[in-house]
């Protein structure tokens, strides 16, 4: 399997290592991701992530988001189109909620 391929499964599984419960800002989560500020706004403007907001309206990335934006980053890199990462990111948000469906209900 490519490695890029092998990155991205692991990331969609849940199994990466997170940075804490630290709030970052657009600067510092493109800082962190090496990704372009302009690639964050690209991203959420075409519906990948939903980015909360401080009370002055500035945008704070949360470990969640820093684990999704590691998926789309490797998924971008592998060629993956913004519309088929949209449906892998849905169809894994789908799978996990079953899943705790599941689990609460003793399945």
């Amino acid at each position: 399997m490519p490695k890029k391929l092998a990155i991205t499964e692991k990331l969609l599984s849940g199994d990466s290592q997170e940075i804490g419960t630290t709030l970052l800002t657009r600067k510092e989560a493109s800082d962190y991701l090496q990704i372009s500020i302009d690639a964050l706004r690209n991203w959420e403007m075409n519906g990948l992530l939903t980015v909360k907001r401080k009370q002055n309206g500035y945008r704070v990335y949360t470990d969640e988001d820093v684990r999704r934006l590691k998926i789309i980053r490797s998924l971008r890199c592998a060629n993956y189109s913004l519309s088929a990462i949209l449906r892998m990111l849905n169809t894994q948000s789908r799978s996990r909620i079953l899943g705790r469906a599941n689990h609460r209900l003793g399945r």
